[in-house]
């Protein structure tokens, strides 16, 4: 692998990171995760264990098929949660309790109602909550740049 260019940040502490959901985009981003120095995978969680198991022997974490290991260890800062929209609510609640740093994949809710209760969970959280919504990709903002750099 190659050497870092930035080294500045070497003396600090790895920072150990949570995926909750062993799908598509939770494999996604702990690989991209693993391309981060300093930055490791602890657990990867899903109901179906083997499913938890396989991906968190391919990223060096320890895979589960319960949440409460991955709220109640200390030594995970953050959780990265890539789980259907539905179980939105309940997995937010269940991180901001546990005072984790929070990544959610999109969307962050399914309607105007659970955006409401996940504003007031959120409100004035002391913890990093990013939502991964990502645009460019759609092919209406692909279109858009090409049209801006036709000029």
């Amino acid at each position: 692998m190659k050497e870092p260019v930035n080294r500045k940040h070497e003396s600090l502490p790895e920072l150990k990171v949570s995926i909750l959901g062993a799908g598509n985009m939770g494999r996604r981003l702990g690989k991209a995760l693993c391309q981060i120095p300093g930055v490791a995978v602890k657990h990867v969680f899903s109901r179906r264990l083997v499913a938890a198991q396989a991906l968190a022997a391919e990223l060096g974490g320890e895979g589960v098929d319960r949440m409460d290991p991955v709220f109640s260890d200390p030594d995970v800062a953050a959780v990265l949660i890539c789980l259907p929209t539905h179980t939105r609510s309940q997995t937010l609640r269940a991180a901001v309790d546990s005072g984790k740093h929070i990544f959610c994949e999109k969307p962050l809710a399914l309607d105007a109602a659970m955006a409401k209760e996940i504003d007031s969970m959120l409100s004035g959280y002391p913890r990093c909550v990013m939502v991964g919504q990502v645009l460019r990709f759609f092919w209406e903002y692909r279109q858009l740049r090409h049209k801006v750099l036709e000029g």
